[in-house]
């Protein structure tokens, strides 16, 4: 069996067309395709069988045009060939209808054809339609006009740009490159000495000023008499003079810095509370009497009292405690057949007893025959349906039984099959594969016992087929004589 991946790369080959003559169209289409095995492995350097049909109007439609070859695949599966050889070829009507390629191909290079493929010819096989241009007869009548000379002016053009005219143009000369500006602007700079944007007597009076930009002459008399204290007047000047390099306060805040020995921004009466506080910062008068109670070197040990109810040993967020013990602290729940007297207390602690002196216990049973008639499958329960004396344990279904409390159980039990096989302990539907116990004679009961411990309240025991095995077990209804032959479960807490 094998199957293809096609790639088809169908174009026209030698197609020529000259200003002077005109040359054979040569029609023919190319095809490829790319073999694969079975195992999509490329069948390489291979002969195929390949038959090649024109199908018209649709992929099932009426085969204008059919051909054979064979061909060889390369190195990478692909295989090339050329297909219109055929005379039948030249008479398809390409603009009549549209057309499809049908390929079949034999792998082993016969014409037993197993692998088809059909797609629809595109624009480019159509470029063979072009072919009908060989046959138009008579001549062609030439409307283009000719041109032997250039007869248009700049006038005639439309959409031609926006100009200025030659007076504007004579104006921008006279401007002498002051763009966008008239000659009496241009005129009024040149006067102004490069003093842009100001008049001939502002000009004058920026001179007079001596370099001092925007101030008048009197601005500039009072900065030059204010000696660089640039923005501020003469009175200004002398007070910060006065001032010592006291900068932006007056000579009242300078000498209470002054007397203020460098505390800057507080007060005299506030130098003196911080110099008689010693660098005890920010802390009320009371703390200040508890820390001069304390020995120079001194560590303050304030030893806590439980039942201080004020002053430093005062114990805050203390837990409440009851006075005595009343029973809340621990709590005991009784189980079946088990009482809690007692309060939990020195005096009076709790007392667990057994209400009637035993432990829990049960015995169930099955009686063969009548009992136990179906066949043991794997992972399924032998059933107990008879009960005998209990106290306390309880069955769940003829499966399963009840172990009410968190303890240990001794569980013994004993079946009669036909086979060879095992029996095991299944605690809430997992077997403990510790309990599992077996035969492989046929001349005796399948017994075991075993100790388990419960972790929970209530849970389900039963006897089981083991998961593993491969055979059902049959439960023997007559065994060694004519009496009924019973299978017994016995449980019984024994801590």
């Amino acid at each position: 069996m094998y199957k293809f991946g096609v790639t088809l790369i169908i174009t026209l080959t030698n197609l020529l067309i000259c200003s002077s003559s005109w040359a054979q169209t040569s029609e023919r289409i190319s095809y490829q395709a790319v073999i694969r095995n079975n195992n999509d492995a490329l069948v390489t350097n291979t002969q195929v069988g390949m038959q090649i049909s024109i199908l018209q109007g649709s992929a099932s439609g009426m085969v204008v045009y059919s051909e054979t070859q064979t061909a060889i695949t390369n190195t990478n599966g692909l295989v090339s060939i050329e297909v219109g050889g055929g005379v039948e070829f030249r008479t398809i009507d390409w603009g009549n209808d549209i057309y499809f390629i049908k390929t079949e191909i034999d792998p082993k290079g016969k014409a037993n054809y197993t692998i088809t493929g059909t797609s629809q010819l595109l624009s480019v096989p159509y470029a063979l339609y072009a072919k009908t241009a060989e046959n138009i007869s008579g001549g062609f009548t030439e409307t283009d006009p000719i041109f032997s000379a250039w007869d248009k002016d700049y006038t005639d053009l439309t959409n031609t740009p926006t100009t200025i005219t030659i007076d504007q143009a004579d104006a921008i000369a006279a401007n002498t490159e002051k763009v966008g500006i008239t000659v009496q602007q241009a005129g009024d700079i040149t006067a102004n000495n490069a003093k842009v944007g100001i008049t001939t007597q502002q000009a004058s009076d920026i001179a007079a000023n001596n370099a001092k930009v925007g101030v008048t002459t009197n601005q500039a008399d009072a900065i030059a008499a204010n000696t660089e204290k640039v923005g501020i007047t003469v009175q200004q000047a002398s007070d910060i003079t006065a001032n010592n390099a006291k900068v932006s306060i007056t000579t009242q805040q300078a000498s209470d810095i002054t007397a203020n020995n460098a505390k800057v921004g507080i007060t005299t009466v506030q130098t003196n509370a911080i110099a008689a506080n010693t660098a005890k910062i920010s802390y009320p008068a009371a703390d200040k009497i508890k820390l001069n109670g304390i020995e120079v070197g001194a560590q303050a040990n304030v030893k806590a009292d439980w039942n201080a109810t004020a002053g430093d040993a005062l114990i805050l967020n203390k837990p409440t405690i009851p006075a005595a013990a009343d029973g809340s602290e621990t709590k005991v729940t009784a189980g079946n057949n088990v009482s809690v007297t007692g309060t939990g207390t020195t005096g009076n602690p709790y007392v667990i007893n057994s209400t009637d002196g035993v432990m829990p216990f049960a015995e169930f049973y099955a009686l063969m025959p009548g009992d136990n008639t179906a066949t043991v499958a794997v992972g399924a329960a032998i059933e107990f349906p008879q009960n005998g004396p209990s106290s306390g344990i309880t069955r769940l279904s003829t499966t399963g039984f009840i172990l009410p409390d968190i303890g240990t159980y001794m569980v013994s039990w004993q079946v009669s099959i036909d086979e060879a096989g095992q029996l095991a302990l299944a605690l809430d539907g997992t077997e403990i594969t510790r309990t599992t116990v077996g035969r492989a004679a046929l001349t005796s009961q399948i017994t075991g016992n075993s100790l388990i411990t419960t972790t929970s309240v209530n849970s389900t025991l039963s006897v089981v087929n083991p998961l593993g095995n491969s055979t059902a077990l049959t439960i023997t209804q007559n065994a060694g004589g004519a009496n009924p032959v019973s299978a017994s479960l016995v449980i019984m807490r024994v801590q």
